[in-house]
């Protein structure tokens, strides 16, 4: 709860499938995805909270952090991530299709 205070944008990471959109329209750079590890990172001192990458997100699983502020108390704040969690890729289905054998 206190972590996500330190951050301008908040992922709900249960919906996040990490497509990179955010990315496209974020004008201070301040957006990092992993897709490795798992992870959505952002840069509050890059953030200008202009609310682009939010609008940019096709899952909304973004949203403005209304309880941050930044303050220029001289410690630049860390970047903060968002892990997501394992999804389980469903397994490959084989379709077999019956076809009749025309007969000669």
């Amino acid at each position: 709860e206190e972590e996500l205070k330190k951050a301008p944008v908040i992922n709900d990471v249960s919906k996040c499938v990490l497509c990179g959109m955010c990315l496209r329209g974020c004008v201070g750079g301040a957006l990092e995805i992993d897709r490795k590890r798992r992870t959505w990172t952002i840069d509050p001192v890059a953030c200008v909270q202009c609310g682009v990458c939010v609008e940019h997100c096709p899952k909304q699983c973004l949203s403005l952090n209304e309880a941050y502020t930044f303050t220029a108390d001289g410690d630049s704040p860390e970047p903060v991530s968002f892990h997501l969690p394992d999804r389980k890729r469903p397994s490959p289905t084989l379709h077999f299709f019956h076809s009749p054998i025309s007969q000669l």
